[in-house]
């Protein structure tokens, strides 16, 4: 059986800052070895990338980075994440999954996903699974983060996860009902597309 390597690091850019934040995480990217480069989806354009997206970079880009984290992950059918990766290659980066991401980790709700962008943690997913792995099968790939692709791929639950949503989704709860006694149209809906829509101009500007 084939092995991929996983690259999951940190950051204090202004992306990295919001996904950490809003998943719990240390981790706000997650990379792989592939194609003899490092193939991932950024946010920020690099060198030689005609755009951010889904691009190769060079082999060496996260060893001197003391925050990265290699994880080793066995994959049945190497061919299969190989042609999904040779799929995507090109695919722009998707500024809204990462909040998308974030929402369903935090709230647990699920946000409509779009097949035209896509971010590191659902671009390794969707190659994962393509490999013949069943990782975060109850999770859409758009809604997946590196903090828990991350957990899924060390065998881990993430139990405190599941708490934070529940409590979170409680107290939205408690803030549309307050809400409704001005704005008696608003919805959970509502709140959350304002909030996307702040989030995901944030880490545009």
């Amino acid at each position: 059986m084939a092995k991929i390597t996983l690259i999951f690091v940190g950051g204090d850019s202004k992306v990295d800052k919001v996904i950490t934040g809003v998943t719990g995480g240390t981790k706000s990217h997650v990379a792989g070895l592939l194609f003899d480069g490092v193939y991932e989806s950024t946010g920020l354009k690099e060198e030689h990338d005609p755009y951010p997206g889904v691009w190769l970079h060079s082999p060496r880009k996260y060893i001197n980075n003391p925050d990265a984290e290699l994880i080793e992950v066995e994959v049945p059918n190497i061919e299969g994440l190989k042609d999904e990766a040779r799929k995507l290659l090109g695919t722009p980066y998707g500024y809204t999954d990462c909040v998308r991401g974030g929402v369903f980790d935090l709230l647990g709700i699920e946000v409509p996903d779009n097949d035209w962008t896509m971010n590191c943690s659902e671009t390794w997913t969707r190659l994962l699974r393509a490999g013949g792995l069943n990782v975060l099968l109850g999770v859409p790939a758009g809604d997946v983060t590196p903090a828990r692709l991350r957990n899924a791929v060390l065998g881990k639950e993430d139990i405190v996860g599941k708490v934070k949503a529940q409590v979170a989704k409680a107290l939205l709860k408690v803030a549309v009902e307050k809400l409704k006694k001005h704005y008696p149209t608003v919805t959970v809906s509502t709140v959350l597309s304002v909030i996307i829509n702040h989030l995901v101009a944030m880490l545009q500007k």
